[in-house]
């Protein structure tokens, strides 16, 4: 795990809860061995963890959807994990599970190759 997600924090820094995994000496020496620094957001104040934040929005509107409708909310939360995973990022241009595993996923999904096009008027 650690050769694969060294090379994605571009940053060196990752923020973390409180949460006892995270305050271990196994961490520390975890982080120390990798290079990376780890901050704590400060805790019941949701803009300190503003990335999860934004993220955890659309995940939890679809899983109440799928409890209106009277369908599986784990399904449709792993359904919904599975297409954010494949979708290419904005400021990447890359999808989550590419960045992290060096690899596509084998997914059913159909997809466009990119092709440079050009504008004729």
């Amino acid at each position: 795990v650690g050769q694969s997600a060294g090379g994605i924090w571009d940053s060196k820094i990752l923020k973390t809860d409180n949460g006892s995994p995270f305050n271990s000496y196994e961490f520390r020496e975890y982080a120390a061995s990798i290079g990376f620094s780890h901050r704590r957001i400060t805790p019941r104040w949701p803009r300190a963890n503003a990335q999860a934040e934004s993220f955890n929005k659309p995940m939890m509107k679809n899983i109440k959807a799928a409890e209106v409708e009277r369908k599986s909310w784990k399904q449709s939360m792993y359904r919904f994990l599975r297409q954010y995973r494949n979708t290419p990022h904005s400021s990447t241009g890359v999808n989550p599970f590419k960045l992290l595993f060096g690899r596509e996923t084998n997914t059913k999904l159909p997809s466009i190759p990119k092709e440079k096009t050009t504008r004729t008027r």
